[in-house]
This record gives C-alpha cells, structure tokens and sequence, in this order.
C-alpha cells in the first residue's frame, strides 16, 4: 500500500467494477463536501502503464470531474490515492466490499460473487472476504437462476428482492412463461406471494414427505434459499410417485398391527366428523389415510365411525315421519331452494351469490351455529331445551346428520377452526378418562359419568353442534336467534375466506371488491379469478388480524360485510341482554350455562 498524489488525467476508471456509477442526485451530497472540505478519505488505485486506474472511489472520481469541467476544482489539483499492486480478483473483492453511503445492489453483488466464483475463490473465500455468512453468498449466487429479463426488472427496481427470490424457485420454462404474461401485461405477477402461488400449484414441499427426503436425488430437489426454514421442495410430477410408494408400505404396515380396517380416502370422500376418535381397542376401529391435492398424506389412527352413520337405512315408515317432523327440502325458505337449483350464469362485475354459492352459504351458516353453541354453554342450553318443549322449533337433538357440510369450508375459517379445536379437546377428554365410545350403553354411560360437569357440557355442546346440518328444520329461525340473544353480529362469527370466494364468478368477485375495497386497492385485483380471489382474501385476512393495509373505517367496512344467508346485526351492548356479558368472555363457556348444567 503506497500513499500517493495523482491528478484527475492520470486516472481512469477500471472497467471490472461492478458497481455502476451512482446517480449525479445521489452524489450530490459528497460533491458538495468535496468542494468545501476538500477529499477526506483516499481514492484505492492500482497502477497501469499510463498512470492508474481506480478501484474503489470511483464516485469521488467522478464528482471531482464535474467540478474540473464546472472550473471549480483546479485541473492540476492533486488526487490523494492509496496505490496497491493487485490482481483482478483482489481488486473485485475491494470493489465490492467499498463502505460508501450509497450500497450495492444486490444484483451487482450477485454479478461480483460470480465473477469471483470463476476466478478460483470458494463460497467460505468470499463470505471471509466480506464478512458475511456463506448463506448471504449462496443466496447471492442464486440469482444465477434467474432470467436474464427477470434480473433486469429486479435491477430497474421494477420487482423487489423477495419477488426474485421466489423467482428463483422456477425452472427456466417457468420463468419464461412468468416473465411473458408479465411483457403482456405488467401489473401481473408484482409480488412475491404472486410467484409463489403460481408455483405451488407445481412443487410440493419435502415436509409432507411419507419418505425419506435425504433418499431423493438431489437433481430433483429445488431449494427456497430465502426461506429461514431451509425448505426444499419437489415437482409433483417426481413427488407423487415416491408418496405413493411410501403410503403403500404404510398401510401394509398397518394392516400387520391388526386394525380392524386400514382405508386410503381423498380429501373430498373424508368427512372427520362422522368418526370418533381415541378408540384404542384395534379390533373396533380403522386407520384412514387421507390424500390431500397437496401431496400431503394425513394418517388418522384409532377412529370409528359414528353410531348414525352406521346405520344406513331407514324404512319408509320411518322416512315419512321424519319427514313431517323436520322438514325436507320444501321447508328451505322461499326462493332459495329455486335458486340453489338455478343454472350458474356469469354475471358482469356485480355482486351476485349464485347457485354454488347459495350452497356453500347454507353450509357456513350451520358452522355458525356450531360455533355458538360450542362457544357459549348457556346457548346449546337455550337451543336444546327450546327443541325439546317448543311446539315449532327446530329439534337438532332429532336430526340425524353429523356436520356433513363442513368439510367444504375454509379450513382458516372462523367457524371451522373453533368447532376442530373443540372437537380435539373431547377427543383428548376420552383418551384421558378412558372413555371408549364403542364400549355397550351401560359401559358407556358408566365411563362418562366419571366425567366432571364441564367436561360434560363440553362432550354435551360438541354432540349438540353434530347435529346441525344446513337441510335442519327452521334452521334460518334457529341462526337468527342465536345471533341476536347473544348480543353478537354475523362478523363475529364469519369472514370472508378463499372457499367461500372461490364459489363466486369473475363478474361477482368483481363485483364484490368494488363493494367493500377502498379506491387504492380495487386496482390490485387483477383480471383472473385466481388473483380476484387471492387479493381479496389477503386484504380480509389483514383486516381481521387488525393489519395495516387499511386504515380504521376502510377495515370495518371489509369485517363488516356479510352475504346474504349470514347477513344479521345484534346490539352487543343491549343492557337486557342476557348473553352479551357472557360473549364478552371470547371462547370461554359461560358460567351460567355450566351452573344449568350443573
């Protein structure tokens, strides 16, 4: 290292350096220190045959230039530089690592690690070098994936880092196919969640693997670098195959520990609400191995199916006073059943809850109902005993479906998630008092009378909520009531979610949006279903958790909408209202309630 005085012409600038020139705006400030201060800091040089090139400084170079052809720096004034004799990949390394106030852009970073790469150093060289941990450099290194046109987005500032860096879990091809729908139209695909949405629908996550994902050839394996957790994924294409073999061996295996039956079913014929669960004794229950459309394969162990569900057949007699007691299709109220069966027709970007929809509604209100009655005990209480002596009142202890519609709702779902969470709280309370739902009546009753009384409310809400099913006698009354006794609204209950967005049109989903979205956000939501869709649900999400996307008034205006079916308001501060006090309390069950029970 030699400290030396040069002038302005006898320095050029090395071609290799990887940083481009910062803009005049950005060097704007150290012009100014330059032409009041003078130059504090040296300029890093290494000398060639006509004089020197600088390495790192190049932006103090450059301004001290400008003042030269603006006549406010003297042409002959001395250039104080720190001379060093280097190759190029010691030069690329300073250049690289230069402490100015203006950073590197990581895809030059990327550029300079590469060139690093091929001159010899290894991933533990640069990270050394720079002071970083070999992850940064393998991440920067990953940037080689990319497209040429996607690094060039990144580089103008057209996509940010995390959208190249979900980027560079797609093949070339995809890439390709991303970049050219972007070409088209370029407010598609701004996003990270964008890319990976897209891409999902193509890899599966290794952590859903029955088999061991140490086994798999690594040239069909693709890692997310950015992702903390270190996932590695796989094409369905190779992925299904290998789970397939795996779930093969898995229920043979089964079969050998003598289960009284070993099934393999598809998410959509698996309705977990018609079994018990905890059944320890082999010889009386199965083991289901559920397939999800994600590749992920679920195993179920020690379940029975329900009582009711298997009984299968009913006699006419039967039949016909069921019928005259709850109900059937004729009860539904009037206009809905025509429009359930009405033909699905696309309607132009207008709000419109369609046959599907209708559908998916009448199965949300039940969940409602469910959830009320597991939240609060005075409720199934209240529902229960008004069945009982009630001359026209739905009768849910009557009915003889078990949740049959859930299994189509939004498993994040409001209603869903507490009716799960209670159900696996029973299923806890059996397997922890040994109590055998398969076991005879009076072993049964035995086993369950070892129970405390809330244990009971709890097993007692939970057999109460299976019976509400969308097709249930009066059940528009029944959701009414229950809202508005328990001081509550349809959005405490109920949100907007993918499954239920996923029933409307193009048009209706439009439609929707123009409804409760403000101005600045009506723009994000794209032109396919799929992106209608996922905006929405994003902005309900954020506005439920109390987000920042949306200010006060634009969020309420999002949790406060409701379809029509759940479309209900109750005053929570009704001072005669008997349950608002006990809503107030969130999940916990009423105290008054377990005091009836009790």
């Amino acid at each position: 290292m030699t400290i030396k005085k040069r002038i302005h012409a006898e320095l050029t600038i090395w071609d290799g350096n990887p940083r481009p020139a910062a803009s005049e705006e950005a060097r704007a400030e150290m012009k100014a220190s330059l032409l009041n201060v003078g130059q504090l800091m040296p300029i890093i040089t290494r000398p060639t045959a006509t004089g020197a090139e600088v390495i790192a400084g190049q932006n103090r170079f450059i301004n001290i230039g400008e003042l030269i052809a603006s006549g406010e720096w003297p042409a002959d004034r001395a250039i104080i530089v720190d001379e060093r004799k280097m190759d190029d990949a010691t030069a690329l390394e300073i250049a690289t690592s230069e402490n100015i106030s203006i950073s590197m852009h990581p895809m030059h970073q990327f550029e300079a690690f590469s060139r690093l790469i091929e001159m010899g150093r290894t991933i533990t060289d640069i990270a050394n070098g720079y002071g970083v941990s070999t992850r940064i450099v393998e991440q920067r290194l990953s940037y080689a994936k990319l497209e040429d046109g996607a690094r060039a987005l990144v580089k103008e500032n057209e996509r940010d880092l995390d959208w190249a860096s979900a980027m560079t879990m797609a093949s070339p091809a995809e890439q390709k196919q991303i970049l050219d729908e972007i070409n088209a139209e370029p407010r598609r695909y701004r996003s990270a969640h964008e890319v990976r949405s897209r891409l999902q629908d193509q890899l599966v996550s290794l952590e859903l693997a029955l088999f061991n994902p140490d086994d798999v050839e690594e040239e069909t394996v693709r890692r997310d670098l950015f992702d903390p957790a270190d996932r590695r994924y796989m094409k369905q294409s190779d992925f299904i195959p290998l789970q397939d073999a795996a779930l093969k061996a898995k229920v043979e295996e089964r079969q050998g520990e003598g289960w009284a039956e070993v099934k393999v079913l598809n998410e959509r014929d698996y309705d977990p609400y018609r079994y018990n669960n905890g059944v320890t004794d082999k010889a009386k229950a199965m083991v289901v191995f559920v397939r999800y459309p994600t590749g992920e394969i679920v195993e179920h162990a020690g379940v029975a199916l329900r009582h009711e569900e298997r009984v299968n057949d009913i006699d006419d007699t039967d039949a016909d006073a069921a019928s005259a007691i709850f109900g059937d299709d004729s009860d539904i109220e009037e206009g809905v059943r025509d429009q359930i069966n009405a033909t699905e027709t696309e309607t132009k970007d207008e709000y419109v809850e369609g046959p599907k929809t209708l559908r998916q509604l009448e199965a949300e209100r039940a969940a409602v109902i469910q959830k009320m009655i597991l939240q609060d005990s005075k409720l199934a209480m209240v529902t229960t005993i008004a069945g009982l002596i009630g001359n026209s009142a739905a009768r849910p202890l009557a009915a003889s479906k078990t949740y049959s519609d859930l299994s189509s709702l939004d498993e994040n779902g409001i209603a869903r998630s507490v009716i799960e969470t209670k159900n696996e709280a029973v299923a806890a309370i059996f397997k922890t008092r040994g109590v055998d739902v398969t076991s005879p009546y009076k072993d049964l009753m035995t086993q369950l009378a070892g129970l405390t009384n809330d244990e009971l409310m709890l097993v007692f809400q939970t057999e109460l909520a299976r019976t509400i099913s969308s097709n249930l006698y009066k059940i528009t009354p029944l959701y009414e009531n229950l809202i508005e006794i328990s001081g509550t609204s349809s959005a405490d209950h109920w949100s907007i979610n993918r499954a239920f967005l996923g029933t409307l049109t193009t048009g209706a989903l439009k439609g929707l949006g123009n409804q409760i979205l403000p101005e600045r956000l009506k723009v994000k939501l794209g032109k396919s279903k799929n992106d209608m869709i996922e905006t929405i649900a994003q902005i309900a999400d954020d506005a439920r958790q109390g987000g920042g996307r949306l200010a006060a008034d634009e969020r309420a205006q999002v949790t406060s909408w409701a379809p029509g079916l759940l479309a209900t308001t109750a005053a929570n501060d009704d001072p005669d209202n008997p349950f608002a006090a006990a809503n107030d309390t969130g999940d916990e069950d009423s105290a008054d309630g377990a005091a009836i029970f009790a």
